[in-house]
């Protein structure tokens, strides 16, 4: 027979596994596969992150790094498009990010700009 005291300490042992677990869990990106990709469900974006875009990088591998924007927009006139990320930057400003394509599909510019409070 099981004596109390093991019980109680199995529980112990299983409440803080749980505790330290979850905040972990909540701090690392959630990336699913479907259809062979990587998709991005969860990701803090940041400075850092967004340091990783380089020019001449696929639309894919910007998904894959980052998630899908929050707004696209089509420019005719340069017949590039923009992709907008909302996030919060390094010194706690509500700023957008955005990545610009060409029609190829191909990075050929970011930049980042903090939204007016």
């Amino acid at each position: 027979m099981i004596s109390l005291k093991y019980v109680d300490r199995m529980a112990i042992a299983a409440m803080f596994a749980v505790s330290v677990a979850v905040p972990l869990a909540t701090l690392t990106p959630f990336a699913a596969q479907a259809g062979g990709k990587v998709l991005v469900t969860r990701q803090e974006l940041g400075d850092g992150l967004f340091s990783q875009i380089q020019p001449g990088m696929k639309g894919d591998d910007v998904l894959a790094l980052i998630g899908p924007p929050h707004a696209r927009t089509r420019f005719a006139a340069t017949k590039t498009t923009a992709w907008d990320y909302r996030y919060r930057d390094t010194w706690g400003y509500d700023s957008e990010f955005s990545v610009i394509f060409d029609d190829a599909g191909l990075v050929v510019s970011k930049f980042s700009a903090r939204n007016d409070p």
